[in-house]
């Protein structure tokens, strides 16, 4: 990218600025998951309190991404 006048530094810092923003967008609430998986937000919560469901919770509200609720729905189906 120096060949483009980018200096290196400032292409390094795009790139994380870059994957800081996908991972951003992969984020879902936990109504979102329950709608996603059609359990209930409740059960959802109590999931992530325990630490089942791999969320992080930003004052009141539960976070998570959906790859996190896939392998939980993928773990559930094994234990079935």
């Amino acid at each position: 990218c120096t060949s483009l006048g980018i200096p290196t530094a400032d292409v390094l810092s795009l790139r994380k600025a870059v994957e800081v923003e996908l991972k951003i967008s992969q984020l879902i609430s936990l109504k979102e998951a329950a709608e996603h998986t059609g359990l209930s937000h409740g059960y959802l919560r109590q999931l992530a309190n325990k630490g089942t469901l791999e969320a992080v919770k930003f004052g009141t509200r539960w976070i998570t991404t959906l790859a996190n609720v896939d392998k939980y729905m993928a773990s559930r189906k094994k234990t079935e």
